[in-house]
């Protein structure tokens, strides 16, 4: 028998592998960056305000100096006037950011003029006057981004005394898994060789995008050729620019390489952050407009500032700027060493984290308490959380643990809500169980055991249930039924080998089933009362029936028997001994052709018996499969026939209750459709019905029948709509997987149309079938004998090849 312990095995190991999937897509996914990028963004209102920034400035191409020097670009003269202009306020260093790959185009055009052969020296004077003032002003130079690599990268000059560092590919991508994405590979257009050899140095730009488009990192070493790195435009300024004091400030590390990403604090949001890099228009640094004191002592960078020709960045915190302001804010953050750096134990403290929570995760979680576990979870995430909080805040160092703490509150939600889904559904299914035995219960009680049992057999076995099956397989022992006995005590051996007698039961049960089974080869079956017993023909919902012949009159019958022994309680027998008889009494009330004829009823050393007549034929369920389907005609002309029928029967105070394809019999031959089985038919004025009481096959109950409401003869017509709909198409208009789901639909929902499956029925097929299922019996046709007019008339407009079909049998 299944335990509870056994769930609860089976519940740790599905939230072990829960769990497990869980921890493996944090370890293995870099999709998780987004949530480190949100960590990032959050924490920098936690950075106090500071003040403007004043170690660096922009000298800017904008658009009053486009208006009053002319449109870009500029001759390289007034490049050279703008650099000595800056040079003679005496700036710390200078770096430029203008594009300076081609060649002057005003001067190119001069000496197309002087020269029209073509033929141009390597350099003009125009770049010779741009080359001395670089030299004069020691300027750093930009190397533009492009998609040509830069010829002999790993040559070029740097300035602040640095130099190409040695760098080997694991290098690199050790510094991507520890949460430094791998740079691409440099791609750049060089200045011109002459302005090159001229300038302090030359560096690329280190401005990084992450996924969303928003700048937070700085590259201060690009890898470039020759196994080298190469330091960037951002690195040199501040190694030119910074005091001899700040230099002790974390910037020799920077300049020896050992940190080569970072992330810049002016990149970070912060609120109410007033630090704003000076700007100046480059017209008015020409003209002197700007006083010398404002650049004097200043890191300056020139570049195109106007929004039509400069490049523009996303800074985290700041929005878009200009590419040249966005290369100031980092170099203002590398000389006051305001910037996270990712230290070198970075990838194992994540790693490790990941591994140990995962660990705590698949092994000691689920054997926690859903309180306990939660609480933990949640302890655990914001835990880390507020580790790299303060490594962040107070140590300047960036430790990406929020990807393990997003890891454990994820996990701690999926096993809270899947213990949820688990708890909803132990609820769901005990609902279905307590229903499911209750049904069960109803059945067995109006001796319908067969589907007693199939109602059984999908709930939980345990100690209650294997009760009501041991006196369900000796219930069919009474009633001769040895083969069903056996099954139903294999079936509890199968859960509970050991219970009681069991064993026992079903080798017993067995051998009765061997003798009845050679009697019946030999032709052997015994007498009740009057009638000898020739063979076993059906079972009914009270009983065996058997093909039987009155020894006096030598009629042939259908012998339905009930027997009336066994261990249950006098008071059950009686019941069931009533609820028999009281089909006897029913039908006997009844003499119409399409009903079966009740001739006798007795009782015999403890058998009760109904003598009736003997059809030739089977009932109508097996055409309701779709390879037996009968013609529409036929159906009609069925239909009609119990109609009448069931018109007749309500006129004589009975109701059938239990209307469906298995109590109608057919007689191919004759054409002819009876109704049989009125075992738990109602009587008008017996006072034997009582109101909340549920009997009859679910799926061809009328509403008011599932709600245990008085039913009267319209509840038939309805269970006939359904037999009507099921023969027309072979599918049930109110299908479900289980009996709530069943009554749910049939006291709820609409049933589909008809013609959606036999379009090419009439449309008064429909209108018929909408009227009999209805849910309001005041809204049904008021009798059987109105139903079959109406059947009669939609009969009409059937096809042709169906409506001959109604002429003669048609099976």
């Amino acid at each position: 028998m299944k335990t509870p312990q056994a769930g609860r095995r089976r519940a740790v190991r599905s939230e072990r592998l829960t769990l497990a999937a869980i921890a493996l897509l944090f370890l293995a996914g870099s999709a998780w960056f987004g949530w480190e990028r949100v960590v990032l963004d959050g924490a920098g209102w936690l950075f106090p305000s500071r003040a403007a920034a004043d170690a660096v400035v922009v000298v800017g191409v904008d658009g009053p100096s486009l208006d009053a020097l002319g449109p870009w670009p500029w001759p390289r003269q007034q490049v050279a006037a703008l650099l000595d202009r800056v040079h003679q306020a005496e700036p710390v260093a200078v770096g430029l950011t203008l594009p300076l790959h081609g060649p002057d185009p005003y001067a190119e055009h001069h000496l197309r003029l002087q020269q029209p052969d073509g033929l141009f020296p390597d350099h003009h004077f125009a770049d010779l006057a741009l080359a001395e003032a670089l030299q004069r002003a020691a300027v750093v130079l930009a190397m533009a981004p492009g998609e040509e690599a830069a010829p002999r990268v790993g040559r070029l000059k740097a300035a602040g005394g640095l130099r190409p560092l040695a760098v080997d590919p694991a290098t690199i991508w050790l510094d991507f898994l520890s949460g430094q994405p791998l740079p691409p590979p440099l791609t750049a257009h060089p200045p011109l060789a002459p302005l090159a050899r001229a300038a302090a140095g030359v560096g690329p730009l280190g401005a990084r995008a992450d996924a969303d488009g928003r700048v937070r990192r700085e590259v201060l070493w690009w890898p470039a050729d020759e196994g080298a790195a190469v330091p960037s435009f951002a690195v040199q300024l501040a190694a030119l620019g910074a005091p001899e004091g700040r230099r002790a400030n974390g910037l020799e590390a920077l300049r020896a390489g050992s940190v080569r990403q970072v992330l810049p604090g002016a990149y970070r949001t912060r609120a109410q952050d007033e630090r704003e890099i000076a700007h100046y228009g480059a017209a008015a640094v020409l003209a002197g407009e700007v006083p010398a004191e404002r650049l004097a002592g200043r890191v300056v960078l020139v570049g195109l500032s106007a929004p039509d020709l400069a490049e523009e960045v996303t800074l985290a915190g700041r929005g878009v700027v200009p590419d040249v302001v966005g290369q100031a804010h980092a170099v203002n953050a590398l000389l006051e060493g305001d910037y996270l750096r990712v230290p070198e134990w970075s990838l194992g403290a994540r790693l490790g984290a990941l591994v140990a929570l995962g660990l705590l995760m698949v092994w000691i979680f689920p054997l926690l308490g859903s309180l306990a576990a939660g609480v933990l979870g949640v302890l655990i995430g914001l835990g880390l959380l507020h580790g790299q909080l303060v490594l962040q805040v107070q140590q300047g160092l960036w430790v990406p643990l929020g990807w393990p703490a997003l890891a454990v509150l994820v996990a701690t939600g999926a096993l809270l809500w899947q213990r949820r889904l688990r708890a909803a559904r132990g609820a769901l299914v005990q609902r279905l169980d307590q229903t499911e035995r209750e049904f069960g219960k109803v059945l067995q009680g109006q001796g319908r055991l067969e589907e007693a049992f199939e109602r059984y057999k999908h709930c939980v076995p345990d100690a209650d249930l294997l009760e009501r099956l041991y006196t369900l397989g000796q219930e069919y022992e009474r009633r001769r039924a040895y083969v069903h006995a056996v099954e139903v005590f294999r079936f509890i051996a199968a859960h509970d080998p050991a219970y009681g007698d069991v064993d026992q039961l079903i080798r017993r049960n067995r051998r009765k089933a061997k003798v009845i089974a050679q009697r019946a080869e030999t032709g052997g079956g015994g007498t009740v009362g009057p009638y000898r017993i020739e063979r076993e023909i059906g079972r009914g919902a009270m009983g065996a029936v058997y093909l039987a012949y009155n020894r006096r009159t030598r009629a042939q019958v259908a012998l339905k028997t009930l027997v009336l022994t066994g261990e249950s309680e006098a008071s059950a027998l009686d019941e069931v001994r009533a609820r028999f008889f009281r089909e006897a009494e029913a039908a006997g009330r009844l003499d119409h052709p399409n009903i079966i004829a009740v001739h006798d009823v007795g009782e015999e050393r403890q058998i009760a018996y109904i003598a009736m007549d003997y059809l030739d034929g089977s009932n109508l369920l097996r055409y309701t499969e779709q390879a037996q389907l009968l013609p529409a005609g036929t159906v009609f002309e069925l239909m009609i026939q119990v109609a009448d029928a069931l018109g007749y029967a309500h006129d004589q105070g009975v109701v059938h209750r239990d209307i469906k394809p298995a109590n109608i019999l057919y007689d191919v031959k004759t054409g002819t459709a009876k109704v049989a089985d009125f075992g738990v038919a109602s009587l008008t004025g017996s006072g034997n019905t009582r109101t909340g009481t549920i009997l009859g096959s679910p799926s061809y109950m009328s509403p008011e029948q599932l709600t245990g409401a008085r039913v009267d003869g319209r509840s038939d017509l309805f269970s006939l709509g359904v037999t009507f709909y099921q023969l027309l198409t072979g599918e049930l208009p109110f299908a479900g997987d289980s009996l709530p789901n069943i009554m749910y639909r049939i006291t709820h929902d609409k049933h589909p149309d008809v013609r959606e499956r036999r379009p090419e029925l009439p449309s008064c097929v429909t209108k018929l079938l909408n009227k009999m299922l209805h849910k309001d019996p005041e809204r049904r046709y008021p009798d059987g004998h109105y139903l079959a007019q109406m059947l009669r008339k939609c009969r009409a407009h059937l096809p042709e090849e169906d409506e001959a079909c109604t002429q003669k049998a048609c099976g």
